[in-house]
């Protein structure tokens, strides 16, 4: 069986505005932070984990992907009652949501390096092989 290490563009493009979003997001609230805001902590840290989850999508960690899923549905649900960015944090979290659980994508994941944080989800990954052999032919 040969395997496809190539990481999927879609989801190279999701890693890096990840990356951009957390890290820019991050440096516009330092400000806050240094003034000792109560809640700047707890900002600063989504923001980072975005970061976070960026760099382990561009390093094939399975666990990143449902970091970036978790962190996107943690804005919609911050967004409540403004319909306005519950319409677009919603848009975002489905496009995202899609883009990393793609059959492709799932099958780059998988192909990472064996060990720690790289592991697949066990029936999800059954479906994903299936769908691989589809593709194929």
């Amino acid at each position: 069986m040969m395997r496809d290490d190539r990481r999927p563009v879609a989801v190279t493009v999701v890693a890096w505005l990840y990356i951009a979003a957390g890290g820019a997001m991050f440096a516009l609230h330092v400000p806050g932070l240094l003034a000792g805001r109560a809640d700047s902590g707890w900002v600063e840290l989504t923001e980072a984990l975005a970061v976070v989850a960026g760099v382990f999508l561009l390093r094939r960690r399975n666990w990143a992907r449902w970091l970036a899923v978790a962190w996107m549905a943690f804005h919609v649900a911050i967004s409540f009652p403004v319909v306005r960015m519950l319409a677009v944090h919603g848009a975002f979290f489905a496009v995202i949501a899609w883009v990393l659980f793609q059959p492709a994508a799932g099958r780059y994941f998988r192909g990472g390096a064996g060990g720690a944080g790289s592991g697949s989800g066990g029936g999800v990954a059954a479906a994903d092989g299936e769908a691989a052999g589809n593709e194929a032919g």
